[in-house]
């Protein structure tokens, strides 16, 4: 999801200097032990309590669709070559990878790929400079979400792969390589729907002409791609249910344990976030803020990010894989471009919401080791009272992070509403 940074003017954070500077080298070693430790060992995976999953769990959900496929089975029903004997439960465009005659033999490669299609572009990106850029990227990648969509291999790992290809063809120079995003938004999107969110980017073209191309071509591509899969929408509501714990990510999620039915949640839901984003309508932020933010890949990041976790959060209760989008919000965070011509509001808000990124980021993993090590200490009452009051306080903390997200992702749609027909 995240492109390679082009020169840009503000602050040299996150470029590639050069020479790159010790601690790309350091998050280089991190990352790579990281990998070692959760392919080779069950150290990683049994102190954050998803151990007892086989490894590569979500990889393997993917290649043993398409041995059904192959055996003339219904993919989508109950699979018996499935490790959990889970039905396929996304896109029918991912069953094209059958003609590539992958089956579930190559579960270790087609894992490494994913894992591949996510760090690759997170360490050819952000290439830190300084101890807190280091620190902010480390604490990211031993997240509870990151480290989970590592050890099942989810295919969100492939989709943020696919996305930060899209923001590369964006933040290009030439037109004709820009009007290549709008294609690859597309496939993402036919991928795995969610993705369409990310559209809201384009919305930062300065160029008028260039801006509505990139919107209409996302809008057909949008209904072509519709077309080519409409027979998954009658499958949509057959998704496993997420439970109310650490690993999930919803506002749907403390709406149903509170009593609320699915439908009714979901209704309460769209209405917050809607409310939210209304509110960029009503505010009228500094022209040449916007227009000193817009070109910014820091900028572009921070939005494409923002809009995937704040749309998941009020449209579906997910599985905690979509927190490996936080990644691009952290350039953007540790040094805002335009700061000194930006709002009194933007500065206040900033820190809050650098807190609950942070606490995003390592609350879920405190949660679970804690809880982990009292369990094997016997103290089982206890440890499901810290897991309880983990679950409380990790709703506590995405709301309001949805909820200034969704905010900032909508200042850019609001400006260009409001002079779409006068520019």
């Amino acid at each position: 999801m995240l492109p390679q940074p082009p020169t840009s003017e503000g602050p040299e954070t996150f470029q590639a200097p050069a020479k790159k500077a010790p601690w790309w080298w350091l998050l280089l070693a991190f990352a790579l032990g990281l990998f070692c430790l959760l392919d080779t060992t069950q150290q990683i995976p049994s102190l954050m309590g998803f151990g007892p999953l086989p490894k590569w769990l979500d990889a393997h959900a993917v290649l043993s669709a398409l041995d059904a496929q192959r055996a003339g089975l219904n993919v989508y029903a109950p699979n018996p070559l499935d490790l959990l004997g889970r039905g396929h439960a996304y896109s029918s465009l991912w069953l094209h990878l059958g003609q590539l005659g992958l089956s579930r033999p190559h579960v270790n490669g087609f894992a490494y790929f994913s894992l591949c299609c996510f760090l690759v572009p997170v360490l050819a990106a952000l290439r830190p400079r300084t101890r807190v850029e280091f620190l902010w990227l480390a604490t990211f990648l031993i997240s509870s979400g990151v480290l989970l969509a590592l050890y099942r291999a989810n295919n969100d790992l492939i989709i943020f792969g696919v996305l930060a290809c899209m923001l590369l063809a964006f933040q290009h120079g030439s037109p004709w390589v820009k009007c290549a995003a709008p294609l690859i938004l597309c496939l993402a999107a036919g991928l795995k729907y969610y993705p369409l969110i990310a559209a809201c980017v384009f919305f930062t073209e300065p160029e008028r002409r260039t801006r509505l191309l990139l919107l209409a071509m996302t809008a057909a591509g949008l209904v072509f791609t519709a077309y080519s899969i409409r027979e998954n929408f009658s499958r949509m509501g057959d998704m496993y249910s997420i439970a109310g714990a650490a690993y999930s990510f919803g506002f749907k999620t403390p709406l149903q344990l509170l009593g609320l039915s699915d439908k009714t949640a979901l209704l309460l839901s769209l209405l917050t976030g809607t409310t939210m984003a209304a509110g960029a309508f009503l505010v009228k932020p500094n022209k040449d803020w916007l227009a000193a933010l817009a070109p910014d890949w820091r900028y572009r990041c921070f939005l494409v990010a923002s809009a995937l976790l704040a749309g998941c959060y009020w449209v579906e209760a997910n599985w905690a894989y979509r927190l490996i989008y936080v990644v691009g919000m952290i350039p953007f965070l540790v040094a805002p471009p335009a700061l000194e011509i930006a709002p009194r509001w933007f500065r206040q808000v900033l820190t809050p919401l650098k807190v609950l990124v942070v606490l995003t980021m390592i609350q879920g993993t405190l949660a679970a080791i804690i809880t982990t090590s009292l369990l094997r200490l016997g103290a089982d009452a206890f440890a499901m009272n810290i897991w309880t009051a983990s679950n409380i306080l990790l709703h506590a903390i995405h709301l309001p992070l949805a909820c200034i997200a969704t905010f900032l992702v909508a200042l850019p749609i609001a400006a260009n509403i409001r002079t779409l027909f006068r520019t």
